[in-house]
């Protein structure tokens, strides 16, 4: 933490002496460019006034603007743009860019012009028939402000790095190393080490921060005590912990640990993967009218063979569980599942015939096309006319017939297939494995017959039929959903062929 504290100092040191240093050149800059332009044109009407009264004292002076290396003087014929003379101690050859045009637009204030490829601060006079120019490099004068701003520069970061090392040395003293002490502390208690000392600081706020964990640390240890006593107060074979997500906190009985032949560790573990599971609702109902609260209840097993029953109740920051030894009462725990079989069998099967549903047989099916090699036959089956039925007998018979075909379906095929219902009068029957097509057309034609036999009063009184599509499974299907649409294809093809037949996509 101190070294970043001092890391952010010195960037935005830097980044402000950059700032500030480049706003400084700019004007820096400007002002130097116009009083060096100032001086020109003052130095140039001294000459044109020098020149035009009295020769010899041009001359004098002439020699006195020459000892400054920096500055050149000359001459232009107004009419030709000629260069009639130049300072004697400069290049003869003046190349200046747009000529006469340039230099009659730097009559009255000056400015910059192109001479030589450079550039020049320069400033013009009339004298007769001529233009007398006088004009300085301007990369000499921006040399010298950069000089001035390497200084400065220098001067601003030396004080700047002063200031930041006090700053941060009185920081570090006053406040850094307190709150450091603090979060060593704080992460002593995380990994339930609760033997800490928050030892007081420097100034009044860091102390009173220091007290108050201090408290809350206290209160910590009461925590674990009072589940101890309140455990030992309803049995050995009771015992409890709590798990605080946020913080990483962790509580538990004492007993605990012997009861569920767990270590302290591999408890707060299993409380860890709990909290984050009821945090998303895996696995839990909520609890009316609590809003975000939600418990559930399980039995787990210990390495000896106990049946531990579990309580848990998610509060938001964490999570409070209750074990309770069972191993003594086989009697709750024998009808806790089956309890479990019959939600799990009433989620399966259809109420009416006692098959399947459609989620166990797209379950079995999805299954299948997740191994190597996918294979079996996928058969969709339809009552032809049943509406005649329910609406002649009404729809108690209906329920009579759809049951009746059940029973057919369960007899016909084996146990290991996976025969369901899939709502109105529609059935299906998944065949694990792959058969011949010689040996299924012989296995569908007994159904046909069979069906006609059992339900011959129905065929007679209202042509009921069963028309029946499938379609072999591969490993060119996709899935489940794409395996029905083809058997349902298939026995639509059935129906159109007559009813009461079958056809099978290859």
């Amino acid at each position: 933490m101190r070294k970043k504290l001092l890391k952010y100092f010195m960037i935005a040191g830097c980044l402000s002496t950059v700032c500030m240093m480049f706003l400084f050149f700019q004007i820096t800059k400007n002002n130097e460019i116009n009083r060096e332009l100032e001086g020109l044109n003052v130095t140039l009407d001294q000459i044109v006034q020098d020149v035009s009264s009295n020769k010899e004292k041009a001359d004098a002076a002439k020699s006195k603007i020459l000892a400054k290396d920096r500055r050149i003087l000359f001459v232009m014929d107004r009419e030709t743009g000629e260069i009639v003379g130049v300072s004697e101690n400069r290049d003869q050859e003046m190349n200046v860019e747009n000529g006469l045009d340039a230099i009659i637009g730097l009559t009255g204030r000056g400015g910059i012009i192109q001479v030589n490829g450079k550039e020049y601060i320069a400033a013009a006079k009339e004298y007769e028939n001529y233009l007398v120019v006088y004009m300085s490099e301007k990369g000499k004068i921006l040399r010298s402000v950069y000089h001035q701003l390497e200084m400065i520069l220098l001067a601003v970061l030396c004080v700047f790095s002063s200031i930041s090392l006090f700053l941060y040395f009185m920081l570090d003293q006053l406040i850094l190393k307190d709150i450091s002490s603090i979060s060593n502390n704080l992460e002593q208690v995380f990994n339930r080490d609760y033997q800490v000392e928050f030892k007081t600081g420097k100034t009044k706020e860091i102390a009173e921060i220091a007290r108050k964990l201090g408290k809350l640390i206290s209160s910590f240890q009461m925590e674990q005590k009072k589940l101890t006593r309140i455990m030992s107060m309803l049995g050995e074979e009771v015992g409890a912990y709590e798990y605080y997500g946020e913080i990483g906190g962790f509580f538990c009985s004492e007993n605990l640990p012997n009861m569920v032949e767990m270590t302290e560790e591999e408890i707060r573990t299993m409380g860890m993967k709990h909290y984050e599971d009821m945090k998303n609702h895996i696995g839990c109902k909520l609890i009316p009218g609590s809003g975000t609260m939600c418990e559930n209840k399980e039995y787990m097993e210990t390495k000896s063979g106990k049946s531990i029953r579990v309580r848990r109740t998610y509060f938001g920051g964490g999570i409070y569980v209750f074990l309770e030894d069972m191993t003594n009462n086989r009697k709750e725990i024998a009808d806790y599942k089956r309890q479990l079989t019959e939600e799990q069998e009433k989620n399966e099967r259809d109420a009416l015939t006692g098959l399947y549903n459609r989620r166990k047989v797209e379950e079995a099916v999805e299954e299948m096309f997740r191994t190597e090699n996918p294979q079996g036959v996928l058969i969709l089956l339809d009552l032809d006319n049943f509406k005649r039925v329910n609406d002649g007998e009404g729809h108690m018979e209906g329920d009579i017939l759809l049951k009746n075909v059940s029973h057919i379906l369960t007899e016909h095929f084996r146990d290991t297939d996976i025969r369901a219902r899939l709502g109105g009068d529609e059935f299906i029957v998944f065949i694990k494995n792959s058969l011949p097509p010689k040996v299924l057309d012989r296995k569908l034609e007994r159904l046909l017959q069979k069906t006609r036999t059992a339900l011959w009063g129905y065929y007679k009184e209202y042509k009921l039929s069963v028309s029946i599509g499938g379609v072999y499974i591969n490993s060119k299907l996709n899935g489940f959903e794409e395996a029905y649409q083809i058997a349902d294809r298939a026995m639509y093809i059935s129906k159109k062929n007559g009813k009461d037949s079958f056809y099978i996509e290859s």
